[in-house]
């Protein structure tokens, strides 16, 4: 009985290894396409975009979300090599440069797949290139990308008066034409309390943020989930699955997943 229990732990643990060792490695990059910016016209008058997918010469890729952070983001690394575009290499003969669309698609080794291909959702853009090596056949380079609303967010403000509940101003700030335009899924918790806010063109993830401090969460009965003025506020973050903004009351609140002790 004894060598059976033995048997039964030995296996588990050694299933937890292989599963620990998977999960460790890397994952599947399926594609990486850039477009171009549009750039000169040809004799028809038309301004072609081209597209290059780099995914094979990735040589590491770094996807990043939190919920201490505004927007999900990639940086990856690439070599580059001439002859790839036009006889030049991708970064010169494309070129990539800052607010070029890319789609990127990755699977991990436990069959999750972040699926960025959508043009008009949710893709990514260039935010910036950094040349690591330079030599006659090949070039490494770091490559930036942020969401298409960060790209929004350095360039618009929130200039405007903003009365009601804290939920809905949220909401505006993300779907409205003139601010970020998300074409995202939005998680958001109801506010219970109402407030007045006059901003002079600030950007709209610092009006989110801003407000987030004053919010509180709305209960089950429609009334507020915490004390006016004792509220730990909410907190504002965007994941593969959308953006989201939870009241930090209610998220502490839920039937915790795990307990470690």
């Amino acid at each position: 009985m004894a060598g059976a229990e033995t048997s039964a732990r030995r296996k588990k643990t050694q299933q937890m290894q292989k599963d620990a060792k998977k999960a460790a490695a890397a994952a599947f990059i399926e594609k990486v396409i850039i477009t171009n910016n549009k750039g000169k016209a040809n004799k028809r008058g038309r301004r072609p975009n081209r597209t290059v997918n780099i995914a094979s010469g990735i040589v590491n890729l770094k996807y990043y979300e939190s919920i201490l952070q505004d927007n999900v983001v990639i940086e990856l690394s690439y070599a580059d090599t001439s002859g790839t575009v036009d006889n030049k290499s991708a970064l010169d003969g494309l070129p990539i440069e800052r607010e070029c669309n890319v789609q990127v698609k990755i699977k991990d080794n436990h069959g999750t797949i972040l699926d960025f291909s959508n043009n008009r959702k949710n893709a990514f853009k260039v935010e910036n290139t950094t040349p690591i090596l330079d030599d006659p056949t090949k070039t490494g380079v770091i490559i930036q990308l942020i969401t298409t609303e960060a790209v929004k967010n350095n360039y618009s403000g929130v200039e405007t008066r903003g009365d009601g509940k804290i939920s809905d101003q949220v909401k505006r700030i993300l779907k409205d034409k003139e601010y970020l335009n998300s074409k995202k899924k939005l998680h958001i918790d109801e506010t219970a309390n109402n407030m007045n806010y006059c901003f002079a063109k600030k950007r709209p993830f610092f009006v989110i943020n801003k407000i987030s401090r004053d919010a509180v969460p709305q209960g089950a009965d429609g009334n507020s989930g915490s004390k006016l003025g004792k509220s730990a506020g909410f907190i504002f973050y965007e994941t593969y699955k959308g953006y989201y903004f939870k009241g930090i009351d209610t998220l502490f609140g839920q039937t915790p997943k795990i307990k470690v002790i």
